[in-house]
């Protein structure tokens, strides 16, 4: 979990946030809901453990455990992806409104590993299949950067 953290229950989820903690769980990416990062005080979505492609292939550049304690049983050192359901209330039609610019750009900036997820991009896909499929995609490429 990101340093300061914690978990906050704030009711019920929006459908976005919602189906997009259902891909995380079918791609298992042990995600945390309602998250407060602890510097910025901002609310996140999601806060998950990535294992896919990149995080295996780092962990297979070094076995050494003192340098990689935190190894899973997997053999796969997770990276921790804040996960953004971006709806209507954070974007100007298809591009996200002046403060969820800055929201982004702070947590880029503390180093957070964040996706971003616009409504409208999620809305497109044809299906469960397709939502969990360009997650996974979206996670590998944003650990990968």
């Amino acid at each position: 979990m990101i340093a300061g953290c914690h978990t906050s229950k704030f009711g019920e989820l929006p459908r976005l946030q919602q189906q997009i903690g259902v891909a995380l769980e079918l791609l298992e990416a042990d995600p945390m809901q309602d998250e407060v990062d602890g510097e910025t005080r901002h609310a996140l979505d999601w806060v998950a453990e990535w294992r896919g492609e990149q995080a295996t292939r780092r962990a297979e550049m070094s076995r050494d455990w003192a340098i990689y304690p935190c190894l899973d049983a997997q053999g796969c050192l997770p990276a921790q992806v804040v996960v953004e359901g971006d709806g209507p209330g954070r974007l100007c039609g298809r591009r996200p409104s002046g403060a969820t610019r800055l929201k982004h750009r702070q947590l880029r900036l503390l180093g957070t590993t964040l996706v971003s997820v616009p409504q409208w991009r999620w809305d497109e896909l044809p299906g469960e299949e397709a939502r969990v499929s360009y997650l996974r995609d979206t996670l590998d490429r944003a650990v990968a950067s």
